[in-house]
């Protein structure tokens, strides 16, 4: 009796979690099942990406990796994927505008991949992802 209410008490816990962890919605698990599989060696290390996510912002991360170029799924650097969904999440506590968005707002035009892999230059010459200034200005702020 003991044993079987333990086995039940697992599969509630894994129908919970689901596919990919807490968090992730189930209209996301066949664009990452086809993400992970066309990014080939880099595919293991964004799937630990997004299982490493916290739960509140791996809906963030999974819409990310859903909708990721296949150059950027076939490179790209997960620290730095982690970092600027951080962030996101970040700016979306510290600004009430942000933080009234509907998810479906904010993830599609706060949480994108371009905000990840478009670098510019400074006057200086230093190297910026897009939103490193922005970030940069948010921790100054903090």
């Amino acid at each position: 009796m003991k044993r079987s209410i333990i086995i039940i008490a697992c599969i509630a816990l894994a129908a919970c979690t689901g596919k990919y962890g807490a968090g992730v919605p189930e209209k996301y698990y066949p664009l990452l099942d086809e993400a992970f599989a066309r990014a080939g060696g880099n595919g293991q290390r964004l799937l630990d990406a997004l299982k490493d996510t916290p739960e509140s912002q791996r809906e963030g991360m999974a819409y990310l990796i859903s909708y990721m170029p296949q150059g950027d799924l076939d490179t790209m650097d997960v620290a730095l994927l982690r970092e600027n969904v951080a962030y996101a999440y970040m700016a979306r506590t510290a600004f009430p505008w942000a933080e009234a968005l509907p998810d479906s707002i904010f993830i599609d035009n706060t949480v994108w991949n371009y905000s990840v892999n478009c670098t510019f230059f400074d006057a200086s010459g230093e190297k910026h992802t897009q939103n490193t200034a922005i970030y940069r200005d948010m921790r100054q702020d903090a």
